[in-house]
């Protein structure tokens, strides 16, 4: 970013990076491409949308075969909605299928959001601190869930053996549910 000359400056925690937002935003007409506020209730719709081109990049790279599974570290989400949108390149017949998406994410706000039929994530404690602190969020927003819900109902209605998937069974190998969301094909 600074060899494009952008002033960067390092926050200690999100809530301060979201508090100089908003002064930005409020006394000089910032505009804001990231959340502002606490807690988060959504993302830009276009910082979003931007994401998509991931999903792209990703079956471009894999000459337009998509992969079987895809693993995307998830703070707010807002990276696994929209690379979760190589559904796009599938309908488009770009690629033969979507994969199966994986969202990670360290506290788990998705997680406890399904687990308990919440329309709308809310602000869980951290367990401990974690290096992961771009990840490593107690926040999540409505654009996140509303993905991993939508990748669990596919993955329910998918499974090939009969049981339950998606966010009613644990994670990957066992994992509890809070720390990995397994999705389905969609």
């Amino acid at each position: 970013m600074q060899a494009y000359r952008a002033a960067v400056v390092a926050c200690p925690t999100s809530e301060s990076r979201w508090a100089l937002m908003r002064q930005g935003i409020e006394r000089f007409g910032w505009y804001p491409t990231s959340g502002f506020v606490t807690p988060p209730v959504g993302s830009n719709p276009w910082g979003v949308e931007g994401y998509k081109t991931i999903a792209y990049e990703i079956a471009e790279d894999l000459g337009w075969t998509a992969p079987d599974v895809v693993v995307v570290p998830s703070a707010y989400s807002d990276g696994l909605y929209g690379s979760g949108r190589m559904d796009g390149a599938a309908t488009l017949g770009l690629v033969k299928h979507a994969p199966r998406m994986i969202a990670a994410e360290p506290f788990g706000p998705l997680a406890h959001a399904l687990e308990r039929g919440l329309p709308a994530p809310e602000p869980v404690e951290a367990s401990a601190p974690s290096v992961a602190f771009s990840i490593a969020s107690r926040y999540g927003t409505w654009q996140g869930l509303a993905r991993v819900a939508r990748l669990g109902r596919r993955r329910r209605a998918t499974d090939r053996r009969g049981r339950a998937g998606g966010a009613a069974r644990a994670g990957a190998r066992g994992r509890p549910l809070r720390r990995a969301l397994v999705g389905g094909r969609h």
